[in-house]
């Protein structure tokens, strides 16, 4: 006399298979909840590919090797001293009509140099941009809103820099 075993696979398979599916959605839904703004629309892939039309920085703005201003390309921030006799304000900073508007103007600092600015905010990517000074100011710069990952209490850094010499200034925004 044989006993017979009854199995029960199919309610564990069934049991199994429901709960591989639900990790799966579970991970799905963590990334697209960590990273909700970063899809692959076709203005993002083109900016994966170097042409960033919504840009409005000419890339001639930008101080390279060749350029004619006061600032080794070469040295990082860290590199230059502050200039603790110099100052820098934030003239205007504004959010109008879909763009961010900055302006700042500098003393104390002599040469060609340059002007870099970073918005920055907790948990999102920078929105950085880097011109020639004008005389003693930094000209206005306009960075569609688009750019800002997230609404919120976004800080302006400031810098103004030639080879031997920096100065810095922060000022809040609240991006709405």
């Amino acid at each position: 006399m044989q006993i017979q075993k009854k199995t029960k696979r199919k309610p564990f398979l069934f049991i199994s298979f429901i709960v591989l599916l639900l990790i799966v959605v579970g991970v799905i839904a963590f990334n697209v909840t960590r990273r909700p703004n970063q899809g692959t629309s076709d203005t993002e892939k083109s900016k994966v590919n170097g042409s960033d039309s919504e840009n409005d920085q000419k890339k001639s703005d930008i101080p390279s090797k060749n350029s004619n201003a006061d600032v080794d390309v070469t040295k990082s921030t860290d590199q230059i001293p502050v200039n603790q006799a110099a100052s820098i304000d934030i003239t205007s900073l504004s959010q109008a009509n879909g763009n961010i508007t900055y302006s700042a103007s500098f003393k104390g600092i002599e040469g060609n140099g340059t002007c870099s600015a970073q918005f920055s905010i907790d948990d999102a990517k920078p929105v950085t941009r880097v011109t020639k000074a004008s005389g003693s100011v930094c000209e206005p710069v306009s960075i569609p809103e688009m750019e800002f990952t997230r609404l919120g209490l976004w800080t302006l850094t400031i810098r103004y820099y030639t080879n031997d010499s920096q100065v810095t200034t922060s000022k809040a925004i609240e991006i709405k």
